[in-house]
């Protein structure tokens, strides 16, 4: 009789499955193991500096605390004049814009490097400058802006609310990160979210404010951005920010709308050292998201996908994914991930000689818990003798586990470091 690999579990997700064994050969036993996790999959917004602002001449804006190597800085300047800025080696100019004499909207990039000090903007001069710089995370870093429209509004028939506009743009990727900048020559009091309306077929963007700022100081100014997931791919319609006028005012302004282009998402996991053809490889992969939808490397045959919704307890994910080693396997594997952001991910793989290559696994099952400190797998039943049980377990915190009497642990980590309330621990 041959010996399986038939029973897999998943906890707060819990999944169990055990496997058959070739009858003519030793009992199953592990080959090796190897662990991954990554912080976070998807652009996020980090954080904004700092906001400075200056009567006249120069001003050096903070930078976004808990920034990061790769991370993208924007930094949003208006002033109230039509002076040229420029600003340090490294920054890019994305765009820039007049109206008369009174009013200058600039949006400037960089992807940061290992090390980085808060950069001057040149202002020769001229009226009041203020800019903020803000920082966001998961972009691509060789072409990190996919599209983005620039547009100039000069005022609206209105003495109570005027507001800064952007055009459509298209966005053709999953999971782009849209921003929405204003740069107002007016000190507004307030600025409504971005009224968007969605495409045929599609959903409006939910945005985000990430800051607001206004100043009275010479002609007086205000800058703001809202972030937010671009819900479906293709056009994303023109927005409109709406700014409260605290007096009967009407001036110009300029809004500017971004596609950010995600960075290829995905966790790489190496192969387990020691692994050879016809041993069977399991690989458990968790996310802390309950939208997340999770591909496989070619090769890969899912066996379990337990969801845990968004609710009591943080939503996630957790798959589990079996292979039968060739000849020719890679040094590593990954799996990619679409569909949004979530606050990590962390994945293993066993790998194990001596199992059925045409039948791996017995029996298996899968289930939820609540939310707490312990987590139970619902027990299986094996089919046949010698089989070897295999438990994969999740939850969304980031700690370590102890495993159940009578059973190994082979693979322990998080996507954070423990402990920590936020991420996952496979």
């Amino acid at each position: 009789m041959m010996r399986s690999l038939r029973a897999l579990f998943v906890c707060a997700l819990a999944g169990a499955l055990s496997l058959l064994a070739f009858a003519a050969q030793a009992q199953i036993a592990v080959r090796g193991a190897s662990q991954a996790s990554i912080a976070q999959t998807g652009i996020a917004f980090r954080s904004a500096g700092t906001f400075v602002l200056a009567a006249s001449g120069n001003v050096t804006p903070g930078l976004p605390p808990g920034w990061q190597p790769n991370d993208l800085f924007l930094c949003v300047i208006e002033t109230g004049d039509n002076v040229v800025l420029s600003m340090p080696a490294g920054w890019t100019l994305i765009a820039t814009g007049t109206s008369g004499t009174a009013h200058r909207a600039a949006l400037y990039r960089k992807v940061a490097g290992a090390v980085e000090t808060a950069p001057t903007i040149t202002h020769t001069g001229g009226n009041i400058i203020a800019a903020r710089i803000a920082a966001f995370s998961g972009v691509d870093t060789t072409t990190p802006i996919e599209t983005f429209s620039f547009y100039t509004d000069n005022g609206v028939d209105s003495t109570t609310e005027s507001g800064a506009a952007a055009a459509t743009i298209t966005a053709s990727l999953e999971d782009s990160m849209l921003v929405f900048t204003t740069h107002a020559s007016d000190d507004y009091n307030s600025m409504g979210l971005p009224d968007t309306y969605p495409t045929a077929g599609g959903s409006a963007v939910v945005w985000t404010e990430a800051f607001f700022d206004a100043t009275k100081t010479g002609n007086d100014a205000s800058i703001g951005m809202h972030y937010g997931l671009a819900v479906t791919v293709g056009a994303q319609t023109a927005a409109w920010r709406s700014q409260r006028i605290p007096t009967g005012r009407n001036r110009v302004s300029h809004g500017a709308i971004l596609a950010l282009r995600p960075v290829a998402n995905g966790l790489t996991i190496a192969r387990p050292a020691g692994t050879v053809a016809n041993d069977v490889m399991v690989a458990s992969v968790s996310v802390a998201a309950q939208t997340i939808t999770i591909t496989p490397p070619a090769g890969w045959t899912l066996a379990r996908l337990t969801t845990q919704p968004a609710g009591g307890a943080t939503g996630m994910r957790l798959a589990t994914y079996v292979k039968v080693a060739t000849g020719a396997e890679p040094a590593s594997y990954k799996w990619t991930f679409t569909g949004g952001q979530s606050g990590g991910a962390a994945g293993g793989i066993i790998s194990f000689s001596g199992v059925d290559t045409t039948t791996p696994i017995d029996v298996e099952g899968g289930n939820l818990t609540a939310s707490g400190l312990a987590h139970t797998a619902t027990g299986i039943s094996t089919i046949a003798g010698n089989a070897m049980l295999v438990g994969s377990h999740a939850f969304a915190s980031s700690a370590t586990w102890t495993p159940p009497g009578g059973m190994t642990e082979w693979v322990d980590i998080a996507s954070l470091t423990s402990p920590n309330a936020l991420g996952v621990a496979l």
